[in-house]
């Protein structure tokens, strides 16, 4: 699913940038080979890991918007999937040993939009995508039951990485908890353990080498398609503002700020001056 997603595509603008780990933008990402720290937690679970774990760190799949770089990454996708007992019938249709379809229902509370490009490109390799559009109460009735097949799960903004937050993501109890947050299903005594030690560490070194573990087995594991996020924040400015001459009775300036106080706001006007 990952090599048929194509970022590039959507991304044509150049606005966002292509996730690649639990911990963006941040020290907390995992970089080159793991740390000794990040060994001495990873290798008393390296058989239960994939190998990719324990070498750089996760790199999604790009195209540049080549069709021959899609077409490379689609053929990938097609070898994996034979590897995992999926074939192309006769109707064109992916199927596994019992003949059963495979079909992926992305689960959307709201207007949909997005998936048309991925939906090319899974039909090319025999997969059906369906794109169910239900009302938010709907939609949070199945979360809290985990009855979907696919949904988008948005991460939030954070300064140091939140271990308690984390286990209702991860956690293996979570999992087998209606109404929690483990969407992914993840079971893993490897990310149980290394949350646990995230929730313990006392110092900032013990913290991030643990989160860089985290990161590579999260992201080695593949229970999420990647997808976007913003490394800043967008602004635009025309000075060609100024203040009335004559302000407002009670009109005052937020010393801190330099923005207009309570009770009394004025609008700005157009200064002749700046055009």
């Amino acid at each position: 699913l990952d090599y048929s997603y194509d970022f590039d595509t959507l991304n044509r603008l150049g606005l966002l940038k292509r996730t690649e780990s639990q911990f963006n933008n941040s020290e907390f990402a995992a970089e080159g080979l793991p740390s000794p720290g990040e060994l001495k937690l990873l290798e008393p679970f390296r058989k239960a890991l994939p190998p990719e774990v324990f070498g750089p760190p996760y790199r999604a799949p790009t195209t540049g918007r080549d069709p021959k770089r899609l077409r490379q990454n689609l053929l990938k996708a097609r070898e994996l999937l034979e590897q995992a007992g999926w074939k192309l019938a006769a109707d064109g249709k992916l199927r596994n040993a019992k003949g059963e379809a495979f079909e992926i229902e992305y689960l959307n509370p709201g207007e949909g939009g997005r998936l048309s490009d991925w939906q090319t490109n899974l039909e090319k390799l025999g997969i059906t995508l369906k794109e169910r559009n239900v009302d938010f109460a709907l939609y949070r009735r199945r979360l809290e039951q985990y009855d979907f097949d696919v949904i988008t799960i948005a991460g939030g903004d954070f300064t140091l990485p939140d271990a308690t937050g984390l286990q209702t993501v991860f956690g293996s109890k979570a999992a087998d908890e209606p109404g929690n947050n483990n969407f992914r299903g993840v079971k893993s005594p490897a990310v149980d353990h290394l949350l646990t030690v995230m929730a313990e560490a006392k110092t900032l070194d013990e913290l991030r080498d643990a989160a860089r573990a985290l990161d590579r087995v999260i992201m080695w594991n593949h229970w999420q398609v990647p997808d976007l996020y913003a490394s800043d924040e967008k602004a635009s400015y025309w000075n060609r503002f100024g203040m009335p001459a004559r302000r407002p009775l009670f009109f005052s300036i937020d010393t801190a700020s330099g923005f207009s106080a309570w009770p009394l706001e004025t609008w700005w006007i157009l200064d002749p001056a700046k055009r």
